[in-house]
């Protein structure tokens, strides 16, 4: 069975800048009784073509709860896209527009789906941290719903990572892998170009 290595975990200790930032949510799916979290990533594409964790959640949430932190993130990292899982997605895009004229401040969801097993969308990472390309805080410390604090980095790396496939609901990862399902840029380093000047004559 393919597996992650703890080896190819990294860490940053400064929060990288000039990155284009994408939203990842895969919201919980109220059919599934076993899959009641809801994740959501701010994956920041930087200049070295890593892939840069800067916001990490998963916690039980309602839809207004979802909302909140979706408009909060958009507002704060102005993503170049925002990928919410399509399953079950109506209502929330429905209370999305809804907010977003109530609020006066619009951007456009990209739903993503597909009939891949999630274990195999899953898979897709592999070579992405096989490369160390994916790059996370060392802590991300967030308040849950039920006022306890948990760490998502370790949360992630404990329960999903280091567990999958065996691990029970790999949410972190499959959302993660959304990132693969939108197209993504990195920008480019401008190299600053000498300048010549001419003396008058």
């Amino acid at each position: 069975l393919m597996s992650f290595s703890e080896d190819d975990l990294m860490f940053y200790l400064n929060t990288p800048t000039s990155t284009n930032n994408y939203i990842l949510c895969d919201p919980a799916n109220s059919k599934k009784k076993t899959s009641d979290y809801t994740t959501f990533w701010v994956i920041g594409c930087g200049p070295d073509d890593n892939y840069y964790a800067l916001y990490m959640l998963k916690d039980r949430l309602g839809l207004t709860e979802r909302a909140d932190v979706l408009f909060d993130l958009h507002r704060q990292f102005k993503p170049l896209a925002v990928a919410y899982e399509q399953y079950g997605m109506q209502a929330d895009i429905d209370h999305f527009k809804d907010r977003m004229e109530r609020d006066n401040y619009r951007f456009t969801i990209t739903p993503v789906g597909g009939q891949m097993a999630k274990d195999d969308r899953v898979l897709r990472l592999t070579p992405l941290f096989e490369q160390r390309r994916v790059w996370m805080p060392r802590k991300c410390a967030k308040m849950m719903r039920d006022g306890t604090l948990k760490d998502m980095v370790q949360a992630f790396i404990n329960d999903e990572y280091l567990p999958f496939p065996v691990g029970i609901h790999p949410d972190f990862l499959d959302s993660l892998s959304r990132i693969l399902d939108i197209p993504h840029k990195f920008p480019k380093t401008v190299e600053v170009q000498k300048m010549t000047f001419r003396r008058a004559v």
